[in-house]
């Protein structure tokens, strides 16, 4: 029956931790990534997303591409060292944040039984909420949501 494997197509995507700064400075505490993040994609660098397509289970992360200054003072953008990490990391794809929404239409296609996972629930440890990813335009996708 062709609709036992429509819950897997698609695409499932996670948001990695986010690094934050203190109080109003711009120091920042150590970062530790989202533990279900580091377990799926084992990255630990901040502010990068990931997806696993469905059903190859290709996996493809999301890196920040900042801007000279960064670099100046930080060294290389992550979006520069997309074979290092894709070599660090063992996926399919590195790709600058900015190129998500596009991928993600791309997965979803013109296909309506491809759905968008996003990790939701209860955490039964700590009993705090996990927040779904998220992203500028992910909205246009809801219909695609199976929550």
């Amino acid at each position: 029956n062709d609709n036992d494997n429509d819950a897997t197509k698609g695409v499932i995507l996670l948001e990695g931790g986010k690094q934050t700064t203190r109080y109003d400075t711009d120091h920042e505490p150590v970062f530790r990534q989202e533990s279900y993040f580091a377990w799926a994609f084992g990255v630990s660098e901040a502010d990068v997303y990931g997806t696993i397509s469905l059903p190859s289970g290709d996996a493809t992360i999301f890196v920040p591409r900042f801007d000279l200054t960064y670099e100046i003072f930080c060294g290389a953008s992550p979006h520069r060292l997309t074979d290092e990490l894709r070599t660090r990391y063992g996926v399919e794809r590195v790709l600058p944040l900015d190129e998500l929404p596009d991928f993600i239409s791309s997965q979803l296609g013109e296909d309506d039984d491809a759905r968008l996972h996003l990790l939701r629930g209860r955490n039964t440890d700590s009993g705090n909420m996990a927040v779904p990813a998220s992203y500028e335009g992910i909205e246009q996708h809801a219909s695609r949501r199976p929550f």
